[in-house]
């Protein structure tokens, strides 16, 4: 009953936030009676999750900034799977949303930096990330191609495999029933360990493993505490197969009828909210894996040796991906040349 009631409000919200979003000014900023511009948020993980808290940072920061902005959060899925509120804000019934990888089926770019194996430490994402204009580079054709922009990045951090039973070697993954989101490159990556593939949403991923639907899963450490997915799985192999970071999108329809100085505004607040995200990030790691031990979850760190194995095995992923996106290999390259060379 519950679950029905659930869904009834998901319908209704959204049903309400379609309706607002045909009632937008002429300047295409959606506003409500006092004349103050909503700035509407969808993201899928919990309001513990780093990249929630984020979000609330910058409502906090925008908001004390000025009076003219109403940010309203829909963390958590509340507004559907992620692929429900990603479409509202391409056809821009809410004004920002983080969708990750899901968008790189409208913009191919989107998924380089999710390319297998791509980095190995925090501190070589977050130099790619913040200190090199390769993400703005890969990004910038977005406006006009699919009417989104991105503002910025907020880490998830490395993916890694939570399990019911104990993996110790890239070869514990033949045959396990691994669920994966619905993105092909995750896909693909599993694949080619030899897993059995189950792809589902967030929303569904928690009930899946407690009913014992699928065996297996891969998130980042945040997203495992946040989702309290400890309680239904008892061992991490700390594969760190691929490193997931969300951008800032806005829709770009939006963004254009913002001022200058409203647009600056609103970037201010992202960029301080990016910088709040990476440091909270890269500082929670290590407490999230003290914290899930503390629950008894078991951590298995593979030998160097068994890294290098996993991603020798994605050499049929590399080449998928790069067909699928193209343009993608340029930029991997770059990454990986940008990494060489510091």
């Amino acid at each position: 009953m519950k679950k029905i009631i659930s869904m009834i409000l998901v319908l209704v919200m959204t049903l309400s936030l379609v309706a607002c979003g045909t009632n937008n000014s002429s300047s295409g900023q959606q506003k409500d009676a006092k004349d103050t511009i909503k700035i509407r948020i969808a993201a899928q993980y919990g309001d513990d999750h780093p990249q929630s808290k984020s979000i609330h940072y910058f409502k906090e920061q925008l908001e004390s900034k000025s009076n003219e902005f109403k940010v309203e959060v829909y963390t958590n899925n509340m507004l559907g799977a992620a692929e429900v509120w990603q479409d509202m804000l391409l056809e821009g019934s809410v004004e920002m949303a983080f969708p990750g990888g899901n968008i790189a089926n409208y913009y191919p770019m989107a998924s380089v930096t999710e390319c297998p194996f791509l980095f190995t430490t925090w501190d070589e994402a977050k130099y790619i990330f913040n200190e090199t204009e390769i993400c703005d580079e890969m990004n910038a054709a977005m406006p006009g191609e699919i009417g989104l922009r991105s503002l910025g990045s907020t880490p998830i951090g490395f993916r890694v495999t939570t399990s019911n039973k104990k993996l110790t070697s890239p070869a514990d993954y033949q045959g396990l029933r691994l669920r994966t989101p619905n993105i092909n490159y995750c896909v693909w990556l599993a694949e080619a360990l030899g897993a059995n593939v189950i792809s589902m949403n967030m929303a569904e991923l928690f009930t899946a493993l407690e009913q014992g639907a699928v065996d297996a899963q891969e998130n980042p450490y945040s997203t495992i505490v946040a989702n309290s997915l400890y309680e239904v799985q008892k061992y991490i192999y700390d594969s760190k197969h691929m490193f997931t970071t969300h951008f800032w999108y806005t829709n770009e329809k939006w963004w254009q009828g913002l001022s200058a100085e409203q647009q600056e505004m609103i970037q201010e607040c992202v960029d301080a909210a990016s910088d709040y995200a990476w440091e909270m990030a890269i500082n929670s790691e290590k407490e999230y894996i003290a914290q899930l031990e503390e629950y008894g979850v078991e951590v298995v760190y593979p030998t160097d040796e068994q890294r290098q194995e996993m991603r020798a095995m994605q050499g049929e992923t590399w080449k998928k991906f790069y067909e699928a996106y193209p343009g993608s290999q340029e930029y991997v390259e770059k990454i990986q040349k940008a990494l060489a060379e510091r």
